[in-house]
């Protein structure tokens, strides 16, 4: 009696002598890429991996035409899409009795879209040709992440960046100084909006400010042109407009939330948690404002410029989208998180902290 309530509970199959067996078909999970659907460049490769409920089973992946075209690995590895179009991607197993229903991802490959956002820079102070064609380049990054147009915004007399703006603003606009602030080696820049649309939230004035005693060792380092980019995305609202999207500010471990940004956290960079760290340590200018350095490390986004080059990651580009932007994902620069051993103790020596460098005036809300 007992044997039969436990083969009961179990739901053995009398037909195998009595050995436990799943009821149902066998279920294939695809781990990665967790989401639907996935965009990529022609030539990119994209992971895949994915379980069966069942022991021992036989697993069938079909990648749509791309290289390769099928594999019978639970975790196939890297898959290249060569050439544009939409790619169906299918993962069954099977114990030899049943096959599984079907698990599905769908990879977009094309090119990345053509901007419809405007970002002007107006200068209230001279800069030298090298320094505008930094200024510029990073602008036009910028155009490159957020490609859509947001409503024109009527500014009358709006203070920002020590000056008065009354005019019509139909993307975002910059009011660019280099001036003295607090000496060299201090705050390196300070950045953010001044003035947001009442309709979406999203900034269409704000002020970017360099300290012109650190220019020349940013210039001779280098640097320059990552500095003003990490500035010109506080002025998007990276850092700036988080009072939505940032739990547990002023801790140890705070953390992003905006579900777009944990996605690509997740699937692109590596990311082991389903939210996004952001960095607790630093100055008042640095933490709850920046992704956090010891997992982060050289990426652009962190309170440290550090390492020769400051990728630009998915997950930063995902997260202004769940601010309210229309992005391009395909901007991102390939990069991955540190875990576990490699993550960095913290900032590096020779890292170049941007201390207090988040405009702390909150932005007026025009309707």
């Amino acid at each position: 009696m007992l044997a039969v309530l436990a083969c009961l509970a179990a739901a053995c199959n009398p037909g195998t002598g009595g050995g436990a067996i799943l009821a149902g078909p066998p279920v294939a999970t695809i781990h990665a890429p967790a989401e639907s659907t996935v965009e990529v460049t022609p030539g990119t490769s994209v992971a895949f991996s994915g379980t069966c409920s069942v022991p021992a089973a036989t697993h069938l992946w079909d990648f749509g035409g791309a290289e390769p075209s099928a594999s019978a690995a639970a975790t196939p590895g890297e898959v290249l899409f060569a050439a544009e179009g939409t790619y169906p991607v299918s993962y069954r197993c099977t114990s030899g009795a049943e096959l599984s229903p079907v698990a599905r991802r769908t990879v977009i490959v094309r090119q990345p879209r053509a901007s419809a956002f405007q970002l002007e820079l107006r200068y209230l102070t001279p800069v030298t040709d090298a320094q505008r064609a930094a200024f510029e380049a990073a602008a036009a990054r910028i155009r490159e992440v957020v490609v859509g147009a947001v409503p024109v915004a009527r500014a009358s007399a709006v203070s920002c960046g020590g000056a008065t703006v009354s005019e019509d603003v139909p993307g975002l606009l910059v009011l660019v100084s280099v001036s003295p602030v607090d000496g060299p080696g201090k705050i390196l820049a300070q950045a953010g909006p001044c003035a947001l649309r009442g309709g979406d939230g999203l900034p269409f004035l704000g002020e970017l400010e360099l300290d012109s005693e650190d220019l020349a060792n940013l210039e001779a380092g280098g640097r320059l042109r990552s500095v003003v980019l990490h500035e010109l995305l506080h002025t998007v609202g990276f850092g700036t407009l988080w009072d939505k999207v940032l739990t547990g500010e002023g801790s140890a471990d705070p953390r992003f939330t905006g579900p777009r940004a944990e996605g690509a956290y997740l699937d692109w960079n590596g990311g082991l948690t389903p939210t996004v760290p952001v960095e607790g340590t630093g100055g008042a200018g640095t933490r709850d404002a920046h992704w956090r350095e010891k997992v982060f490390g050289d990426e652009l986004m962190t309170g440290w410029i550090s390492g020769p080059t400051q990728p630009l990651s998915r997950t930063t580009i995902a997260s202004l989208a769940d601010l309210g932007y229309e992005v391009e994902p395909l901007a991102a620069e390939p990069f991955a998180v540190k875990a576990g051993a490699s993550l960095q103790a913290g900032p590096r020596e020779d890292d170049l902290e941007l201390v207090e460098d988040v405009r702390r005036v909150p932005p007026v809300v025009v309707y």
